[in-house]
């Protein structure tokens, strides 16, 4: 069973609880901003990224000027969490955002904003979902650099 309160498991949520839901969703969420961390969903579009694969997994990362530390869940549960892995980030391609298509909504919020991730060894895609903002993440994840876009 997928929890309601995941990345996931928005929608599902929304859908069952309405606006308990959304009020138990925002509370975590501005919990997890005041620590600068967020939940989003992270997936390998290509090369190999060690922790993720190319099917979405949804988790808590840590974000900070550079990179981001991500812990998935195990089955969409938020309590059972994997071990963290650290992500160094080098571009982020952020110039149009895309919205979750096809297969995708079977894992995702439809209202996720999705864009392309460069690390040192793959590309990958983050898909943040509300009540956390895309361009807050992006913003504490960027490179020192300041490689957003192509």
């Amino acid at each position: 069973m997928v929890d309601p309160g995941s990345i996931g498991g928005a929608g599902l949520g929304r859908a069952i609880g309405g606006g308990a839901a959304k009020v138990i969703v925002g509370r975590r969420a501005a919990k997890y901003i005041a620590m600068g961390a967020a939940e989003v969903s992270l997936r390998v579009v290509d090369g190999a990224q060690d922790g993720l694969k190319t099917s979405w997994r949804h988790g808590l990362a840590g974000l900070w000027s550079g990179g981001l530390d991500f812990a998935s869940a195990v089955g969409g549960f938020r309590p059972w969490r994997r071990a963290s892995v650290t992500i160094i980030v080098r571009e982020i391609v952020a110039s149009a955002p895309r919205t979750p298509t096809g297969k995708d909504l079977v894992s995702l919020d439809a209202q996720c904003r999705i864009v392309q991730v460069r690390t040192t060894t793959a590309w990958l895609e983050l898909a943040v979902a509300p009540p956390y903002q895309l361009e807050w993440v992006l913003h504490r994840i960027a490179p020192a650099s300041g490689t957003l876009g192509r």
